[in-house]
């Protein structure tokens, strides 16, 4: 069993159901982890990563994971601090799903891909994810996803281009995603909730 850690490039994890549909779990940037968690918990690995771009991964065997534990009481806490992380990302992902509409969770989603990636705020970047994988990712229709777009450019929120984004009113971006409608409650799907569990399956980054 081993580890990859993310070098360069950026790559996405699924999960496949039980009809064969894919559903995204989780965008992994430089210096993410993938599989990791499975060492601990002996679980077999369930999910996918492909990547998005050129990427490249270092590979990491378990043993030598096991030995940077007991001989580095800092990488220890490092890997509990990143399953903290992801823990804390997952229950944010469940209650947006639970809680906030489609404008709220894409507005949040931007936001997080601006993070993640490490974007500058003010300038244009390319979104890692096609219209329809967004859709995906955040449990949404593609249409009702490419509408908001047009909405959220409308408002002069964001400017898009093919693939490239801008965030125009990076606070009032914030705002759509941090206050969630009172007017129309989502219900909780389980079926499009992120599995805190997801194991992703190193082997399969192209």
């Amino acid at each position: 069993m081993e580890v990859y850690c993310l070098k360069s490039g950026a790559a996405k994890v699924h999960l496949t159901g039980a009809l064969g549909k894919k559903s995204i779990v989780r965008l992994v940037a430089p210096g993410d982890m993938l599989g990791y968690r499975c060492i601990f918990s002996s679980d077999s690995f369930r999910g996918t990563a492909s990547s998005i771009h050129h990427s490249v991964a270092c590979k990491i065997s378990k043993d030598t994971i096991f030995s940077l534990i007991e001989q580095n009481s800092n990488f220890a806490k490092e890997l509990l601090a990143r399953m903290g992380r992801e823990i804390a990302t997952a229950e944010a992902r469940h209650q947006s799903f639970c809680q906030k509409n489609v404008r709220e969770r894409l507005a949040e989603g931007l936001l997080f891909i601006q993070k993640k990636f490490k974007f500058q705020k003010e300038a244009p970047f390319s979104l890692p994810l096609t219209r329809s994988e967004i859709a995906n990712w955040i449990g949404a229709a593609k249409e009702t996803v490419i509408r908001t777009f047009t909405d959220l450019k409308e408002e002069k929120i964001i400017e898009t281009h093919a693939d490239q984004i801008q965030i125009l009113d990076f606070e009032r971006l914030v705002m759509i995603s941090e206050a969630p409608s009172m007017e129309q409650q989502p219900q909780c799907s389980t079926g499009n909730i992120l599995n805190t569990n997801d194991s992703t399956d190193p082997a399969s980054i192209q």
